[in-house]
């Protein structure tokens, strides 16, 4: 504090290059204060929502943007973690994936038909889970909206639909294996037609 008040009464004093050099410290390090503050507010804010939850956090890591929002839909649908299911999977999917060209609002119909056939599915039978999601039309909707679709808008479909299916097909390998470590994103990364 001292320091403070006797660099105030001579800073006039100082040249100007001085003082110039003064006001960009304290600029500087007045922006580092804020970004300490900033970053440590962030973590006391999550230590306390997942106190508050009474749950734990998990990191993973999947290959693209649409495998991680069908990933996060399947974990929220879940009914055998904590808390209540998720009641819209639409809004999920809307928030993470924004896009609302015809392609992706094609695409997001099917996983939800997709997320639908998943969760309808005992996974207490004998029969393992097989995916059903698929790029071709299943209605008229389906029939009319995909016949307007362009070769690449096609081929963005496809890979759309494959970042689903590798997402289908592996999260019951993760979610029902018996080892308590089984790395997420070989199980979910395989392409069509692997098997594990």
């Amino acid at each position: 504090m001292i320091q403070f008040l006797l660099q105030l009464l001579l800073i006039p004093l100082c040249t100007l290059f001085g003082q110039l050099t003064f006001l960009a410290s304290f600029v500087v390090s007045g922006g580092y204060h804020l970004y300490v503050v900033s970053h440590e507010a962030e973590k006391v804010h999550q230590e306390l929502l997942l106190q508050q939850l009474s749950v734990q956090m998990d990191k993973r890591k999947l290959g693209t943007r649409t495998q991680m929002a069908v990933f996060t839909c399947l974990v929220l649908g879940d009914t055998d973690r904590q808390g209540p299911p998720m009641s819209n999977p639409g809004a999920v999917l809307s928030h993470i994936l924004p896009n609302e060209t015809p392609v992706w609002r094609y695409w997001k119909r099917k996983v939800l038909r997709g997320l639908a056939h998943f969760w309808n599915w005992d996974s207490e039978s004998s029969l393992p889970y097989t995916p059903s999601i698929q790029a071709v039309p299943e209605d008229q909707t389906d029939v009319d909206e995909y016949s307007n679709f362009t070769k690449q808008d096609i081929s963005l479909l496809d890979d759309l639909i494959d970042d689903a299916w590798c997402v289908f097909n592996g999260y019951p390998k993760w979610r029902y294996s018996e080892s308590e470590v089984v790395e997420l994103e070989k199980i979910i990364l395989l392409p069509r037609g692997s098997s594990t």
